[in-house]
């Protein structure tokens, strides 16, 4: 194991060799309390996360499967622990869930188990899509669209992606295309994630800036 620590901010890593498997825990102490204890803390995780995953699918040109332990598991103890899919994650937040269930039963807040992928940390930033004017479009890539557009009197490009929930439901008799279904449903919500978290990091009057999410 590894402890790295950030400001207030502690990060563990835990490998088993022989099961391959490298565990991630990031605490802040206070940041359920503090505000900018929160923010370094999805901070850390962010930037360890996209750490992990670049080196292992870069270095030894292999998949990971990353799994997210339930809160309430592991603060009410025992050796059972459920644990959700990043895929079953992400659908739940494209879809507008607010929540994903521990053994199809009891509700967890996103922005608790999956502050990265919520965006918890750019609340701030969060948008009512009924706010948005929707225009022509202006440009088409692999994973969604761009359309001008405007928020109340501002003009904004406005990214759409396209991630086909409907077509991944209707695979189910088909496990290898399901498969590579939601393999492509997480390389784009990560690339989204990725690119929405660089964008509000960027304050330049060169550079587009992030308006909302």
């Amino acid at each position: 194991g590894q402890i790295l620590k950030y400001r207030n901010i502690f990060a563990l890593f835990r490998y088993n060799p022989s099961s391959f498997t490298l565990k991630l825990e990031v605490h802040g102490p206070k940041a359920m309390s503090k505000e900018s204890e929160y923010q370094d803390t999805i901070k850390v995780l962010r930037i360890l996360l996209e750490t992990i995953e670049t080196t292992i699918e870069g270095w030894y040109e292999t998949k990971t499967a990353i799994t997210i332990p339930c809160s309430h598991c592991l603060v009410s103890g025992g050796y059972s622990h459920w644990e959700f899919s990043l895929q079953e994650c992400m659908q739940s937040i494209s879809q507008g869930k607010g929540f994903a269930l521990c053994r199809n039963v009891r509700k967890l807040r996103l922005d608790f188990l999956a502050p990265d992928l919520s965006f918890a940390d750019l609340e701030s930033k969060t948008i009512d899509y009924e706010d948005l004017q929707i225009g022509e479009v202006i440009g088409i890539g692999a994973f969604g669209e761009v359309t001008k557009g405007k928020f109340f009197d501002k003009d904004v490009a406005i990214k759409q992606l396209s991630l086909n929930d409907s077509e991944a439901t209707d695979l189910d008799g088909d496990e290898e295309r399901k498969q590579e279904e939601e393999e492509r449903t997480k390389n784009i919500f990560s690339e989204f994630q990725r690119e929405v978290w660089i964008m509000s990091c960027l304050n330049h009057p060169c550079v587009c800036g992030l308006v909302g999410v």
